[in-house]
């Protein structure tokens, strides 16, 4: 059996003394040293059944260390809460607006729509592979505008969407 832990975790700790006191045989990888390829937990996410945010520890610190919430423009976005499916904030002078993830395709795309929102939209997100370590992101708005409309919300979305993408280059994946 392949044991991936990250040593100082107090979670892989226990898991790893259960196995031993147990005498379950294990090969022991440590995940900062050798990370999961991307195959391995494309495997691992389809043998297990489970969702993909299970294969993620989000209560560490690594995790909470992204801060993404502080990197938003607070005068801009406010009251952000997101869980693995949807992603909820308000945006001045738009309102409360919530997305949900309607179609996944891990690695490639994530389509939202709005549950919530003053003006109703589907955003497209999709990653592009340019090297190994490396990909393009494109992300594209759908939304039924009158040309008045149109004329005024045209720039602040094109400006939020730019301050989104970057604010997604700097997170460490």
């Amino acid at each position: 059996m392949l044991f991936i832990e990250y040593p100082k975790c107090s979670t892989c700790k226990k898991a790893k003394k259960y196995l031993e006191e147990h005498g379950i045989e294990f090969e022991d990888r440590h995940i900062v040293e050798e990370n999961p390829t991307k195959e391995e937990l494309a495997e691992w996410i389809r043998i297990s059944g489970k969702p993909v945010k299970k294969f993620f520890n989000t209560s560490g610190m690594l995790y909470r260390e992204q801060n993404i919430k502080d990197r938003l423009p607070q005068d801009k976005v406010e009251d952000l809460s997101f869980d693995s499916d949807t992603l909820s904030f308000t945006v001045s002078p738009v309102g409360q607006l919530t997305l949900q993830i309607v179609e996944r395709d891990p690695c490639k795309s994530i389509k939202l729509a709005t549950t919530n929102s003053p003006l109703p939209f589907n955003m497209w997100i999709q990653l592009v592979e340019t090297a190994e370590e490396e990909c393009k992101v494109k992300v594209t708005i759908g939304m039924d505008l009158n040309p008045f409309m149109k004329a005024m919300v045209q720039k602040p979305l094109q400006e939020g969407l730019e301050k989104m993408v970057d604010m997604l280059a700097v997170i460490g994946y």
